[in-house]
């Protein structure tokens, strides 16, 4: 189906796209019911943080429109990926685009070349039915690993993101904070689209979800804006952060914000403030978390961006501040060139 510019969405054929006798390869627009299990077990993330999601029913949900490739090992399943079709801002045009998530592999069969199959065969099957557009997604900084295998693959890396803690011990109300409205979806995408002019991978047309949103009102005037979804992940591993986890026990403060076995937080999208009042974007912040019950949340940008050198320097973060991580955004771009352009870093696919 084409949108009003002739822009199409990806369309992806279902079926088997690679064998070899033992390892099979195929894409559905199901997914596998096998799949939530799988999540569920394996261990994220790097040599710098390592979690399980507690809820991953409630991530996979919100990949609308995703599809899945199944990875078996004769009739075995042994891993599955996520493609999220869409239509993406591109150099200042609309084009097809693919969000690759959930790439994982039975934790018992990782660091067997299996994970290289699984990149490799999946990329050549997107160049194949996608001759124009962008495919995309986001590896940790030190999954050196998962990098490596991207890279022999193919994909390039595009932008650098940070991820973001921010924190309040007691979060207190806010006055003027309020859900947004559903008729008002259209006034925050317009909003949006200003504010990130000259940003990349822009899809708020499709990615902003107004039961999400909240926004801050000041004189009967907007002031900010955000998308805040639920998280709770249990902490396995922190790595050379790890005396954090040894520490939470003794310190009273930390205790209060982190639970490494049930880790709750908000993830901040679609972050938008007036230029004039930047700071107003911290009380939303705080306000969406009294709100919403909780202490935490986290947010990511490109490094590049000038809307996050603003918004840093308009508020304090917290006392979770110096623990940010890292992400590369890998990417294959199918006859378009680098921009160089910061990207925008929304990962649902609406």
């Amino acid at each position: 189906m084409a949108g009003e510019d002739g822009v199409a969405l990806p369309k992806l054929p279902e079926g088997v796209f690679f064998d070899d006798g033992e390892l099979t390869l195929s894409y559905s627009e199901q997914e596998p019911p096998w799949a939530e299990g799988l999540y569920r077990q394996v261990v994220w993330g790097t040599r710098g943080l390592r979690y399980r999601l507690l809820e991953p029913r409630v991530m996979l949900d919100a990949l609308q429109r995703s599809g899945w490739v199944t990875f078996l090992r004769q009739t075995t399943p042994i891993g599955a990926y996520g493609l999220v079709p869409g239509i993406r801002s591109w150099n200042g045009e609309r084009v097809p685009a693919i969000y690759r998530t959930f790439l994982a592999l039975r934790p018992e069969l990782t660091g067997r070349s299996l994970g290289r199959v699984l990149v490799a065969e999946t990329r050549r099957f997107l160049q194949e039915q996608l001759p124009r557009g962008v495919v995309f997604g986001f590896i940790e900084d030190d999954n050196t690993a998962s990098l490596a295998i991207s890279r022999r693959a193919g994909y390039v890396p595009i932008a650098s993101v940070v991820a973001e803690n921010y924190a309040v011990l007691r979060p207190a109300a806010v006055a003027g904070v309020r859900r947004l409205e559903a008729q008002e979806r259209e006034r925050l995408q317009d909003c949006l689209e200003t504010l990130y002019a000259g940003h990349d991978l822009t899809d708020f047309d499709q990615s902003v979800v107004p039961e999400q949103c909240w926004v801050l009102e000041r004189g009967g005037v907007w002031v900010a804006a955000l998308q805040a979804e639920r998280r709770r992940f249990e902490l396995v591993d922190l790595g050379y952060r790890g005396w954090l986890k040894r520490a939470v026990p003794w310190i009273p403060v930390v205790r209060q914000l982190v639970d490494p076995r049930d880790y709750r937080f908000l993830w901040y999208q679609h972050l938008w403030f007036r230029e004039d009042q930047p700071g107003a974007i911290f009380d939303l912040m705080q306000g969406v978390l009294y709100a919403m019950g909780h202490r935490l949340a986290n947010l990511q940008f490109d490094r590049r961006s000038p809307v996050y050198a603003r918004w840093r320097r308009s508020g304090r973060l917290g006392p979770l501040a110096v623990f940010r991580n890292g992400f590369q955004v890998m990417a294959d771009l199918r006859d378009l060139a680098p921009t160089g352009r910061p990207i925008l870093c929304t990962t649902r696919g609406a």
